[in-house]
């Protein structure tokens, strides 16, 4: 028996990976790897297409060994294909609920670093020197973790370096500084909505550029998410007429870079994995905020025990962890959808400063968390129509 399917190649790990659905019909494997197959393997001349030539099963019904051609999802010359077809859609639903849980994780964390970074800054801590500090504790952190761990994690080819470079320069680096620079010239209220806008610019880009279908469940999400995230940060309070206009361009611009490291991120888990790319990203992005503020000036400031202990808890649990799980949840589902999910972070921060820093909460506020929620079980609830098994 002969069955083709698509093949990406991951020079970091030095492997092929396959669609989670093909593996589901070789072996019963939920994962991407084809470590266990059976059978032998021929490759295409491009590395586009693998076929496997096995004996390990064939036509349950007829028990032909004819070919079976699994180009785009479809099944040919195979009586059972609608059930095989119905297993493998199960399974990519339950991949694209792991997406959700990874986004949503990730969003938790943020949320709740929000009040720990409130802290650190109402003792003099200063954005740049937060946002300096948790990207190179994470590239240090993730280094001496795949040195211990997975060495391979830290192969990479030197022609992508400059992918690299930009991911962590115009993206990560980027989307904090714009986002912080917004928050000294507006309130905090507008400059998290505006920054929060960036679902809205990548499902757009998603719609127009990448054809990916904007459902009316899509679309209600996302305006549930955004309203609710409006009433959340307390936007009913501001008055828009006296905001700083070159607060609200940052504000906007932090949208931006939010959208494109999110979108440019996802195209390199093509060739790496979550945390390789994050790696590397943190690395790049740590050598721009050494170069405008440099050692001498950075160590100028004696922070005490209590404030590095806050550097630390930022680093590992508010930036490293979530930043991998949200590319983890890129790796499994639609830039879309992560980020609509991702709304559910200043939520969590206005729940986490309610009880932790003494904040309160008003009703709509309340409402306004409640709407997110609303929105990400919509979306959640409503799986794409881009099904490969369709």
């Amino acid at each position: 028996m002969v069955i083709k399917t698509s093949v990406q190649w991951h020079p970091a790990d030095d492997q092929f990976f396959l669609p989670a659905w093909f593996c589901t019909f070789l072996n019963g494997a939920t994962g991407e790897q084809m470590m266990g197959m059976q059978g032998e393997w021929q490759l295409s001349s491009d590395a586009s297409d693998v076929l496997l030539r096995t004996k390990q099963r064939a036509c349950e019904r007829c028990g032909c060994t004819n070919d079976i051609d699994w180009g785009n999802g479809a099944v040919y010359h195979y009586p059972n294909s609608r059930r095989i077809a119905a297993g493998a859609k199960e399974n990519m639903g339950k991949r694209d609920l792991t997406g959700y849980y990874y986004a949503i994780a990730a969003a938790t964390l943020w949320g709740l670093a929000g009040p720990v970074a409130k802290h650190l800054f109402n003792n003099g801590v200063s954005a740049l020197a937060l946002t300096q500090v948790r990207q190179t504790a994470s590239f240090f952190l993730l280094v001496g973790l795949f040195l211990i761990w997975r060495r391979r994690f830290l192969h990479v080819r030197l022609k992508d370096l400059p992918f690299f470079a930009v991911l962590g320069i115009a993206g990560l680096a980027m989307v904090q500084i714009s986002y912080y620079s917004a928050i000294s010239k507006i309130q905090v209220a507008p400059a998290i909505l505006l920054q929060y806008m960036a679902p809205v610019f990548i499902l757009l880009y998603a719609a127009i550029f990448m054809k990916e279908r904007v459902t009316s469940a899509k679309a209600g999400s996302l305006l549930l998410a955004v309203a609710g995230c409006a009433l959340t940060v307390g936007i009913y309070e501001t008055d828009f007429f006296k905001l700083n206009l070159a607060g609200v361009a940052w504000g906007l611009a932090s949208a931006l870079f939010f959208s494109f490291y999110t979108l440019y991120g996802q195209s390199g888990l093509k060739k790496y994995s979550a945390m390789t790319l994050f790696c590397y990203a943190s690395g790049f992005g740590a050598i721009l905020w050494w170069v405008i503020n440099p050692p001498n000036v950075f160590f100028a400031i004696k922070y005490s025990p209590l404030i590095w202990l806050g550097f630390a808890y930022i680093a590992v649990f508010g930036t490293t962890v979530p930043f991998v799980l949200y590319f983890e949840g890129l790796n499994r589902m639609e830039a879309s959808r992560v980020s609509i999910t991702s709304t559910l972070e200043p939520v969590v921060a206005g729940v986490a400063a309610f009880f932790f820093v003494g904040e309160k909460m008003s009703i709509l506020q309340v409402l306004g968390g409640i709407l997110v929620l609303i929105g990400i079980i919509l979306l959640q609830r409503n799986p794409s129509p881009a099904d490969p098994m369709e």
